[in-house]
């Protein structure tokens, strides 16, 4: 009886380790997914079209696909004025710089997330800007254009674009 009772010990303990690899496994696929829905989704707004040569400046607004609050866009170029406001480059994606926090995450991929705790902090990691603009260039880097996108690696899927530029005079060409 004692053998038989260590036994079923022992086969829990191995159903449980099983279990916990098979969430391991779903959440890293819903991160993948996440991550191939925020490629394959449509862009609102055609690269090719006016809005996406409007160029962001300090003051412009981004929102995360993930947030719940828009943030400011802060550019430290104090040189280089597009419509008197200072003007950024593809690099400018630095969070505390040229990014501040977007309130909350509400990624389900986001690795500070705590169980029964809801929003979860925002820490966004971000990549440079996708370049819209190519060929104008600031400081040896594209400029930055109302379609540039940034990808967060912090929580995975998640994606910065730009909804105000911060002005609408200046196009790049």
């Amino acid at each position: 009886m004692l053998d038989d009772l260590k036994n079923a010990i022992e086969n829990t303990k191995k159903l449980q380790s099983q279990s916990s690899d098979l969430a391991n496994k779903i959440n890293d696929l819903a991160t993948e997914l996440n991550n191939i829905k925020t490629i394959v989704s449509p862009v609102s707004v055609s690269a090719g079209g006016a809005a996406s040569q409007v160029t962001s400046v300090m003051g412009g607004m981004l929102m995360c696909s993930f947030g719940i609050a828009p943030s400011s866009y802060l550019s430290i170029r104090a040189t280089t004025l597009t419509s008197s406001l200072p003007s950024s480059n593809i690099s400018d994606s630095k969070i505390g710089v040229n990014i501040l926090p977007f309130g909350a995450c509400t990624n389900p991929a986001n690795p500070a997330k705590i169980p029964f705790v809801f929003p979860w902090p925002c820490i966004p990691t971000l990549t440079p800007f996708i370049p819209t603009s190519p060929t104008t260039m600031l400081e040896k880097m594209p400029i930055t254009t109302m379609n540039s996108k940034a990808m967060c690696t912090f929580a995975a899927g998640g994606m910065v674009n730009f909804i105000s530029p911060g002005q609408f005079n200046a196009k790049a060409t």
